[in-house]
């Protein structure tokens, strides 16, 4: 389970490997390998960027224009049932329907902003699925400034 951590950054899937805002290029890939490859990548407006595979995830993360870690996103394959789940509060973000992912998070207190494709929860974590999906397809959590 990769875990996300509000205003620090996430907890990968693999024991005791974390990655916070904050760190640089030199340090992420001291959380990320021997456990996956990391690939170029692009972000519009990033210091760098990098992404890798993990459970039917394809996990990037950017560098503000500082060099510093940014931001977290994870994509699911639309056609992916079997994913990693991505867990804020022990909800998994891909794993239930929409409407029920924001319906749990409003329930934890946090405050949920939603169009018909897509959310922003407390400013700092977007969602976004396809215009008739049932579930969540892409995350993104950032640092806040």
């Amino acid at each position: 389970m990769m875990t996300l951590l509000p205003g620090h950054g996430v907890d990968l899937p693999w024991a005791g490997r974390s990655l916070r805002f904050g760190m640089t290029l030199d340090a992420v890939r001291g959380g990320v390998e021997p456990h996956a490859d990391l690939r170029d990548a692009f972000v519009c407006g990033s210091g760098w960027a990098k992404e890798f595979a993990a459970g039917g995830l394809r996990v990037c993360v950017f560098a503000d224009e500082a060099g510093a870690l940014s931001g977290v996103s994870a994509t699911r394959a639309p056609d992916d049932t079997a994913h990693m789940p991505v867990g804020l509060h022990d909800i998994d973000l891909f794993g239930w329907p929409v409407g029920e992912v924001l319906d749990a998070l409003r329930d934890t207190g946090r405050r949920v902003r939603a169009t018909r494709t897509s959310a922003w929860v407390d400013g700092d974590l977007h969602l976004d699925w396809a215009r008739h999906a049932t579930f969540v397809g892409h995350l993104c959590l950032y640092a806040l400034r």
